[in-house]
């Protein structure tokens, strides 16, 4: 029968830093860089707590990551990429797809209602530009 030994124990160096710093802007877990060095998770915690620059070497690497897909989001966005337009809104400004938009237009004296109703983003985006462009044509209202 095996004894149950210490787990290795965890040294955090200066090229650990740089390894770890990058791991975790590529998205590893802290439990898959424990595992890298052979070490639980729990080891590695315990050593984040004693070394304050391990947690910043995991926080700086997922930072930097972010930084970079943002900017790549940004430029889609800038270059009027819908769909990330709308992946924006829904996850900064809590803009969801079963929202109703109400809008209130006053064209020449006439007063339009429009209420847009719809579970497809890309559909109401669509309706939503053409009523703002006024080539929108309300179907509700027109005899066939």
């Amino acid at each position: 029968m095996k004894k149950k030994g210490r787990t290795p124990s965890f040294k955090v160096t200066p090229e650990v830093l740089k390894e770890v710093e990058v791991m975790a802007g590529n998205g590893l877990t802290q439990i898959q860089i424990a595992a890298y060095y052979g070490v639980t998770y729990a080891t590695l915690n315990n050593a984040k707590i004693r070394d304050k620059s391990l947690d910043f070497a995991i926080k700086k690497g997922k930072s930097k990551s972010i930084l970079f897909v943002t900017g790549k989001l940004m430029e889609k966005i800038k270059q009027g990429n819908l769909s990330a337009i709308i992946f924006y809104l829904k996850t900064q400004a809590g803009w969801n797809e079963k929202s109703t938009l109400e809008l209130k237009d006053k064209i020449k004296s006439k007063k339009s209602d429009y209420k847009l109703d719809t579970m497809d983003a890309i559909e109401a985006s669509k309706i939503y530009q053409s009523i703002m462009t006024g080539s929108y044509k309300d179907e509700r209202n027109s005899s066939s």
